[in-house]
């Protein structure tokens, strides 16, 4: 693989690339990765023999779940960033392999060091704009929804008439039209 060759890439070029690159460098992205899989290990035993003792005893006190609850999101957050981490240093490991440069795990995770902050915004916008983009669909739907219950109701008490599904379909094409306008002024802002 030509270090320098920056261009434009098909499909099957661009994963002919990336299969060969992780393929030469397997061990060095295990390494990286070893991390936080290492990390929740503890975790995942932990989990299961509660699970086990919890099925053996009977239902579990609710100072228990409470407990475990907070220790689950304490566990996952703290879990998060260590991945985040470590998906940086593995960004740094590609573009450095790329570039034909020798890498290890230490030099990845060493370049990353002084960005824990930046890397932790990067992942939280990224985590906001797609959970965000979820929550103000079902946010649309849940309007359009009480919408089309409201109509129904002021307008359908008695018999259905057929205006109901016009009104309705009405209702519908305009939120698939808002959807539409949503999408377009959200891919505008990202280019």
């Amino acid at each position: 693989m030509d270090a320098t060759d920056l261009r434009p890439l098909a499909l099957g070029e661009l994963l002919d690339r990336t299969f060969r690159l992780y393929r030469n460098h397997f061990w060095l992205f295990v390494g990286i990765m070893a991390i936080p899989s290492a990390f929740s290990v503890p975790f995942t035993v932990l989990i299961f023999s509660m699970q086990s003792s919890a099925i053996a005893g009977g239902p579990p006190s609710p100072k228990l779940v409470i407990g475990m609850v907070l220790f689950g999101l304490a566990f996952f957050c703290l879990f998060c960033g260590v991945y985040s981490v470590a998906i940086g240093a593995t960004t740094y490991a590609v573009s450095e392999a790329y570039l034909g440069r020798k890498v290890t795990v230490r030099d990845a995770y060493g370049k990353v060091r002084g960005n824990f902050w930046r890397i932790i915004g990067v992942v939280v916008v990224a985590l906001l704009r797609a959970y965000g983009m979820l929550i103000l669909a079902g946010i649309g739907m849940a309007i359009v929804i009480g919408i089309s219950a409201g109509i129904l109701a002021a307008i359908g008490r008695g018999q259905p008439r057929p205006v109901v599904g016009i009104i309705i379909g009405l209702v519908m094409f305009v939120a698939y039209l808002a959807g539409i306008g949503l999408w377009c002024c959200g891919r505008s802002g990202t280019q």
